[in-house]
């Protein structure tokens, strides 16, 4: 049986709407906007690239915008690539809006008529373990232990009495074993953005002004199927250590993902 890896997704607050110059030898260069409000990494290359393929006419036609971010036989880099699948139709791009070219791992405009361009760094808020899979109590897609305000007491004469009014569901004892140390701690990265500890960051202590501090976070299961996840917040610790899977060694990480409250 194999067990899949997931990933993990913050959500990403656009207080503005987020623009972009594109230009293809269909026409432009025309002003692309993603409008303001909350994505997910992978939702936010599906907006761009919906706002791009919509730019008018034949401008945008066969443009994309993908994250790579699939099951660790996949190789995925956690990078996010612009492309045109039309090889006569290289495009520039020139971000506006510099929030959306630094959450998205750009670094720079798109000067140079190309058809492809990969961001040199981690797409942010997103967490990929890289590993041979997780440990999860139930299984994958479980909904998570239930806690409720349900009381009861018992009465001098044996009366049972309870009272209930509402529940919410925690997923916990989730962990990965054996994390390769770049995707741990942020000095071993070999991409800047790719660790869990760069991942804390991110989603719990606001190091950027695009993701709230404590932000909601999406635990997919199957980084294969974007659309099999639970959603919540992190009950982070105020001090995060991971631990080494060798004691001693640094190579290799246990990486123990903190209680996901799911709201009601």
């Amino acid at each position: 049986m194999t067990i899949a890896c997931g990933r993990l997704e913050g959500r990403i607050t656009f207080a503005t709407a987020q623009q972009v110059e594109y230009a293809d030898a269909g026409g432009g260069p025309v002003t692309v906007t993603v409008p303001a409000g909350s994505y997910y990494m992978t939702d936010l290359c599906e907006e761009l690239e919906t706002q791009v393929q919509n730019a008018g006419g034949l401008i945008g036609d066969g443009f994309s915008c993908r994250l790579s971010a699939g099951e660790p036989s996949t190789n995925p880099t956690g990078r996010v690539t612009l492309a045109c699948t039309i090889t006569s139709q290289p495009f520039t791009l020139t971000w506006t809006s510099t929030d959306l070219r630094d959450a998205l791992g750009f670094t720079a405009d798109i000067s140079v008529a190309t058809n492809s361009a990969t961001g040199t760094l981690h797409a942010k808020a997103v967490w990929l373990p890289s590993t041979l899979g997780k440990f999860s109590r139930h299984g994958d897609s479980d909904n998570g232990r239930i806690v409720s305000d349900f009381r009861q007491t018992v009465g001098p004469t044996g009366t049972v009495h309870g009272l209930a009014s509402s529940f919410y569901r925690v997923h916990d004892s989730i962990r990965w074993e054996g994390v390769p140390a770049a995707k741990a701690k942020e000095h071993h990265e070999s991409t800047s953005g790719e660790s869990f500890e760069s991942f804390f960051r991110a989603v719990a202590l606001g190091r950027y002004s695009y993701i709230p501090v404590n932000t909601y976070v999406r635990l997919i299961w199957n980084a294969d199927v974007d659309g099999t996840y639970a959603v919540g917040r992190l009950l982070w610790p105020p001090s995060l250590d991971p631990e080494p899977m060798i004691l001693g060694w640094t190579g290799r990480y246990t990486i123990a993902l903190p209680p996901l409250v799911v709201e009601t």
